[in-house]
């Protein structure tokens, strides 16, 4: 019942903060930050999808350099590395949680290649998915890992 005040006075804080100016512009509509913010809220919802720079772009209202400088600013990654992050998030998320097989979660997110997301995962996260998957469900879940 006080979730929703303690909320609002929350953000009431953040926003007088040092970061408060930081905030306003990521969430000001027509702001580059806002763009940024939409853009990566596209994404989210279109993991699976084929996505190329120029179209991202053009959602954004922004060049192909413009959105690339203001996503790697923002986020410290490139569009693609970003949605490659993602991507492989969301799949350990449906290995771990959903009880996935790796192929499946690789095709789900959007990898054609399950040699590729393999690849990927190993470079990401230090592992192959199965140990990986294994071993985080020994830490969180307390379950034997089965590798």
């Amino acid at each position: 019942m006080r979730a929703p005040m303690l909320l609002k006075e929350l953000h009431y804080f953040l926003l007088l903060s040092p970061c408060g100016p930081h905030l306003r512009q990521l969430n000001t509509i027509g702001t580059e930050n806002n763009q940024i913010v939409q853009t990566i809220a596209w994404l989210r919802t279109h993991l699976a999808q084929t996505v190329r720079v120029d179209d991202l772009a053009r959602q954004a209202n922004m060049s192909a350099a413009t959105l690339h400088r203001h996503f790697k600013r923002l986020t410290g990654l490139s569009p693609l590395q970003y949605l490659k992050n993602l991507r492989l998030h969301e799949a350990q998320r449906l290995m771990l949680l959903e009880q996935e097989r790796a192929s499946s979660a690789a095709l789900a997110v959007g990898y054609e290649s399950v040699t590729q997301f393999n690849r990927e995962y190993k470079k990401l996260f230090g592992d192959a998915p199965l140990r990986d998957i294994a071993r985080r469900r020994e830490q969180l879940l307390g379950e034997p890992a089965r590798a």
